[in-house]
């Protein structure tokens, strides 16, 4: 595999991993929080793009921790 097809596969792993782990907070907080609480609770922008984030994270997970890994160091590099 090439390396710009090894960076995009970590990507995606990460964006999987990121936006199923986004889903799972919102569920938890929507069942567990008080209103006055949910007032409070930062929320992504716009209806299309909630669903979105949500779509994408109930992708295949068929993915391991060191393509996360390599996800996040790729993007903490672009810092620098």
């Amino acid at each position: 595999m090439e390396e710009k097809d090894k960076t995009i596969a970590n990507l995606k792993a990460l964006i999987i991993f990121l936006a199923s782990t986004y889903t799972a907070i919102d569920d938890f907080v929507y069942k567990h929080c008080d209103v006055d609480a949910l007032v409070h609770y930062p929320v992504v922008q716009g209806t299309r793009n909630q669903m979105d984030i949500r779509t994408i994270g109930t992708m295949e997970k068929d993915v391991n921790k060191k393509a996360i890994r390599n996800g996040v160091e790729y993007m903490l590099r672009q810092e620098k």
